[in-house]
């Protein structure tokens, strides 16, 4: 993942220029996340670790819901990519971000689903949300084709070694439509309460917790509270720790962490990270 020196290339009319860990990227103009940016250029430093944790593993990359590609550029400075991004606002960007860094990755526009065919999604000012539909005005909700993981890799061959999963919502379908092609490959997902609901049944009925590790990524004063002995590993750099839950136990300690942290702040969200048992 080798550092890269940006090209001079236009900017989109509805794109401005942010710092961020992948360099200088065209975001959205006067959304929230260019001005998170602007104060801040880390993003999601969490998914940054798990990708560099995992390195011997990642490639082929899948970013699912690549956004503007600031996860993209980063893993494409080493092998190859594929970005699923189905908001044709956020390709424009993302194409010119790419370009800005002249990287090669394989864009795919559509949206990740369980299985293939259309969805339902609702504009955001810096991005799709599948979780905004019901508080949406009818008029602004839009459909996108849709691919199921496991259908793509049949089609293509390509297994992935790592998956990013930032859909707003939607990540759950993204995970069961994966079938038995990828049952090696890494996940990385967002999570919340308030897009997944309290039960994570779903989840591990496609990534059993007998055969799968997850790994959390929380802060120290939240990992202090919890009243199990969860092992915890230092980040680099980033003032979070991981947790990982290598039996039930472990995961349901977390879980009422999670769900604890929750009711203070309902907009909460946490990273995690789910590998095959060695």
């Amino acid at each position: 993942m080798n550092d890269i020196v940006p090209q001079e290339t236009d900017a989109p009319e509805h794109g401005v220029l942010r710092t961020t860990s992948a360099g200088e990227v065209f975001v959205p103009a006067e959304s929230p996340f260019a001005v998170h940016l602007a104060k801040k250029k880390s993003h999601d430093p969490a998914v940054h670790y798990f990708m560099e944790k995992h390195r011997d593993h990642l490639y082929p990359f899948f970013d699912i819901g690549a956004h503007v590609g600031i996860f993209s550029i980063i893993a494409a400075r080493g092998g190859p990519v594929y970005s699923f991004e189905p908001d044709a606002s956020n390709r424009i960007l993302l194409a010119a971000n790419l370009a800005r860094f002249g990287l090669s990755v394989t864009v795919m526009p559509v949206a990740v689903a369980a299985q293939d065919g259309v969805i339902r999604m609702a504009p955001m000012t810096c991005g799709l949300s599948q979780g905004a539909v019901p508080t949406s005005r009818p008029e602004d909700v839009i459909e996108l084709p849709a691919r199921s993981l496991a259908s793509f890799a049949e089609e293509t061959g390509v297994v992935p070694g790592f998956i990013k999963i930032d859909v707003e919502g939607g990540e759950l379908g993204v995970v069961e439509g994966m079938g038995a092609a990828l049952a090696q490959s890494i996940i990385e997902v967002e999570f919340s309460w308030r897009d997944h609901g309290k039960s994570l049944d779903r989840f591990l009925a496609v990534r059993p917790i007998e055969k799968y590790d997850w790994t959390v990524a929380l802060t120290k004063e939240d990992g202090e509270q919890l009243d199990r002995d969860v092992s915890p590993i230092n980040f680099m750099d980033c003032g979070l720790v991981e947790y990982t839950m290598s039996n039930r136990d472990d995961l349901d300690a977390v879980c009422a962490l999670l769900a604890d942290l929750t009711v203070v702040r309902r907009s909460r969200k946490w990273e995690i990270c789910i590998t095959p048992k060695v």
